[in-house]
């Protein structure tokens, strides 16, 4: 090669290695520090492969400019200028939309996060606190169902709106989602954050007029400040969640401030519902049964399976894990657990006495229930006549076809049907005669009260009456002493249930209890 030509090589591959040297720097340090230096703005999110991919294009064009005519290159300039003006409009217009809700216009949920650490990095005044504020429309989903969602986006809109208008100095009103919103306030004392807690209440359920038509929304509100409920974004919005959640369960205020014990019970909770789950899997969510008595005679009649959460040596009260059961979805899975074995329970039993079963309402709305329960009848070889299904009266069948057309199929192959806590609910002569029951049972705060008041003895005789006229029978719950026996007596009522005669019991000790009280017919 010739000495001109190796000059020229090194002279191209030096103004590359300065260009790319150059370039780096200029990416990876230089820019940052001049822009801030000259108070220039500067965009810190670029990754490295965009940094990368402009380097390169930098070094393409040294190339280029060393064997391509000026007028040539001034147009490849220009070009690569516009094609980085609509990049950075591009990012712009990403950013903005990954930080702004689309239908409101707000702040979003991401935006509230970053809103949030930067309130935890500074400390309030003394005497003062940040505050995160978390908003949750009640009876928005009636609005949407109703009138559309077209309708339910204005009232959202109108929402942010109004949200936006509070006069509070340095407050950030964000949307989170759905029909929840946020606002946060920094430096406030904390009668101030209560008051405008209070206030959004007011603002939020002053009805909204959209397309000439009055809409009517309530609040549910929760609070956390900083530094007395959490020092870090994270624990201020959990916090913030769990007052929500009381805000939502309360029947006092609708605004609620970050209580501690309102965590601990949330923990319990947490805790006794992954206990509850390994519990139904390692199957010690089981039956007892308590005797239901003929009053006449004092003989045994039926059991009820009641269920029982045996964890170790002690025993679980149903009125903890049943509702939590419901919380979690697992009272399916519970209901049918505890069917199946007071059903193979009853096998074992005498043939004259029967089993009573609670089922869910949740359990009576499932599709090919009364084929699952006629399978466990066929398994365990109990006639379906001694079964009786005790529904709550708090379900309401009108609501529920599907779980009244399965209690008729039951029906009709001879399974028993009974209302449970009678005259606690929302029960009718409508859902009696429909259904036609075969008993009701009476709920223990009627029982409780037998011969010391007039007014409750008057419901007791009433509901009495109106079973002999229906052909019905009624089961009297919770007695508990000699008074009750005897007034129910007098009065006709024909079969009772309660600690005067039994506690629940496991299925062991059901053989032994019968050869006690019906020596001449237990086996």
């Amino acid at each position: 090669m010739s000495k001109p030509a190796v000059k020229t090589a090194v002279f191209f591959l030096s103004v590359l290695a300065c260009t790319f040297l150059l370039s780096y720097a200029w990416e990876h340090g230089w820019e940052a520090k001049i822009s801030r230096l000259l108070d220039l703005p500067y965009d810190e999110d670029f990754e490295d492969a965009e940094r990368w991919r402009f380097i390169i294009t930098i070094i393409a064009f040294s190339a280029l400019s060393l064997v391509v005519p000026t007028a040539a290159m001034h147009f490849l300039f220009v070009r690569l200028a516009v094609s980085h003006t609509q990049l950075l409009s591009s990012r712009e217009t990403a950013v903005s939309m990954a930080f702004t809700d689309a239908l409101t216009g707000l702040p979003n949920r991401r935006s509230l996060t970053g809103e949030l650490e930067a309130i935890a990095e500074k400390q309030p005044s003394p005497e003062k606190v940040h505050a995160l504020i978390l908003i949750d429309l009640d009876r928005f989903k009636s609005v949407n169902d109703v009138f559309g969602h077209g309708i339910g986006d204005l009232l959202l809109k109108q929402v942010g709106k109004r949200l936006v208008s509070i006069d509070v100095p340095g407050i950030v009103v964000c949307r989170l989602g759905g029909d929840e919103f946020a606002c946060t306030v920094r430096d406030q004392y904390l009668t101030a954050v209560e008051e405008l807690g209070q206030q959004i209440e007011h603002i939020i359920t002053t009805p909204f007029t959209i397309a000439g038509r009055e809409h009517s929304v309530g609040a549910s509100i929760g609070i956390a400040c900083m530094p007395s409920h959490g020092h870090t974004a994270e624990e201020l919005m959990r916090r913030a969640d769990i007052a929500l959640y009381q805000a939502k369960k309360s029947d006092g205020s609708n605004v609620q401030i970050f209580d501690p014990e309102h965590e601990r019970i949330e923990m319990q909770k947490y805790q006794l519902g992954e206990a509850l789950k390994h519990a139904l899997v390692a199957d010690n969510i089981i039956p007892y049964f308590q005797p239901i008595v003929d009053l006449s005679t004092g003989n045994t009649v039926g059991f009820e399976a009641l269920a029982r959460w045996v964890d170790g040596s002690r025993v679980i009260s149903p009125s903890i894990f049943i509702p939590l059961a419901e919380e979690l979805a697992l009272i399916n899975d519970l209901s049918v657990a505890i069917f199946e074995k007071a059903c193979h329970a009853a096998a074992t039993w005498p043939s004259h006495i029967g089993v009573s079963v609670n089922l869910s309402p949740r359990l009576l709305r499932k599709t090919g229930l009364a084929l699952k329960i006629q399978s466990i009848l066929l398994a365990s070889g109990i006639a379906p006549t001694r079964l009786t299904i005790e529904i709550t009266e708090n379900m309401r069948l009108e609501d529920m076809p599907l779980a009244s057309e399965t209690l008729r199929v039951l029906r009709q192959i001879g399974v028993k049907l009974a209302l449970d806590d009678f005259g606690t609910g929302f029960a009718s002569i409508h859902h009696l005669k429909e259904l036609r029951f075969d008993s009701l049972k009476l709920d223990r705060s009627y029982v409780a009260e037998l011969g010391c008041d007039a007014e409750n003895d008057a419901i007791v005789r009433s509901t009495l009456s109106l079973a002999r006229a229906m052909q019905m029978d009624v089961v009297s719950e919770g007695i508990e002493d000699v008074r009750q026996l005897d007034w129910l007596n007098l009065e006709g009522g024909r079969f009772g249930q309660g600690y005067l005669f039994s506690k629940p019991m496991p299925s062991s000790e059901v053989h032994t209890y019968l050869n006690r009280v019906n020596p001449k017919i237990a086996v």
